[in-house]
């Protein structure tokens, strides 16, 4: 939608999800604009709307805008916070608005309205009205993260009613367990692989992919009868939208664990009511390459074409790293060889 005034632009927005937009008009003389609505692929409707200055009051609701200060004060309408609204009113018309007062409602159901009514009392002709901290919302506390939702605000004076409805957008932690590893560092031989007998860190990759930050606790469980947990739980703190930590919690690799074993476990981020869920594992000794140890050496590999083969962390299989070819999607009738030499101690059959 947007208005103009001949050939000027005045203002243009969007139209949200659910329709509802706000559009300035500029403190100039004016007699008349043009309004205009369209979308793609349709024919656009334009009307002329007229300026006059009334004899009688004229409010009208110039802004709407929420305010969390009674939550933690970053701006934003978060899950299980309490918020208010800054309402701005104006009375364009000659005489006062007497008897003001506005109801705030909404069919969302993941908003709770506490105080749904505010008496304003008597708005003077040609003045504006701030209206701070009114109303109380409460944001439920398990809603989906970016969800818009809409309220009405319904202004009454002497025999007029004038409704405006507005949109919140919601924000909620989305925790999300990226992968794991084993990691011998500091408790084992600091060889990068999980062996038999070994005390092994299992470092877990989480993140928080949400808009909200949120903390919680990090639960592990083996699978298999090769792995003992001895931490089986590990506070998160607290994780940012769009950070990413690692976890830490100790574990043994069964003394009789057999060469290329697959160890299975689950863990579960817990920061309630958001959880993540992911089964995860490992393989144990030599005989297997996962690229933990970020480099080729583990195993005789020959790395020496044009296009290398490189370690990333992009888009592992399993655990955190992986290698990937050295050519990109465009080249063609190109050759990037990962080998890797074998020696067999007996003849084929």
């Amino acid at each position: 939608m947007a208005l103009s005034h001949f050939d000027t632009l005045w203002d243009a927005s969007h139209a949200s999800p659910t329709g509802a937009l706000s559009l300035s008009i500029p403190s100039t003389d004016k007699d008349s604009c043009l309004i205009t609505l369209t979308g793609q692929n349709r024919i656009p409707l334009i009307k002329t709307i007229y300026f006059f200055d009334p004899d009688t009051a004229w409010l009208s609701i110039n802004d709407i805008n929420p305010d969390d200060v009674t939550g933690n004060g970053n701006g934003k309408a978060d899950w299980s916070e309490h918020i208010t609204l800054d309402i701005d009113l104006q009375n364009a018309g000659g005489t006062s608005a007497e008897g003001t007062y506005l109801l705030l409602s909404s069919g969302s159901p993941y908003l709770d309205i506490i105080t749904d009514s505010l008496w304003v009392g008597d708005v003077e002709a040609l003045t504006e009205k701030n209206l701070s901290a009114v109303f109380d919302i409460r944001i439920l506390d398990s809603v989906p993260d970016l969800e818009i939702v809409s309220l009405d605000l319904t202004l009454n004076y002497g025999t007029n009613t004038l409704q405006q409805r507005f949109d919140l957008s919601l924000h909620s932690p989305v925790p999300v367990i990226l992968s794991s590893y084993a990691d011998d560092t500091f408790t084992g031989n600091n060889n990068g692989m999980a062996e038999a007998g070994e005390v092994v860190e299992l470092t877990f990759r989480v993140a928080n992919s949400g808009s909200s930050a949120a903390s919680g606790i990090l639960f592990v469980t083996s699978l298999s009868e090769y792995l003992v947990i001895n931490q089986q739980s590990v506070p998160s703190g607290i994780i940012y939208p769009g950070e990413t930590v690692e976890l830490k919690v100790e574990a043994i690799i069964g003394q009789d664990t057999p060469e290329a074993t697959s160890i299975l476990f689950s863990a579960r981020l817990d920061c309630d009511p958001y959880v993540a869920e992911r089964e995860l594992g490992l393989f144990s000794g030599r005989s297997t390459e996962d690229f933990e140890a970020s480099n080729f050496t583990t195993f005789p590999w020959k790395n020496s074409s044009t296009w290398p083969w490189f370690i990333t962390e992009s888009e592992s299989y399993q655990n955190t790293f992986a290698a990937r070819s050295g050519l990109s999607p465009g080249d063609h009738n190109k050759k990037s060889v990962l080998s890797i030499r074998i020696n067999l101690p007996e003849d084929d059959t």
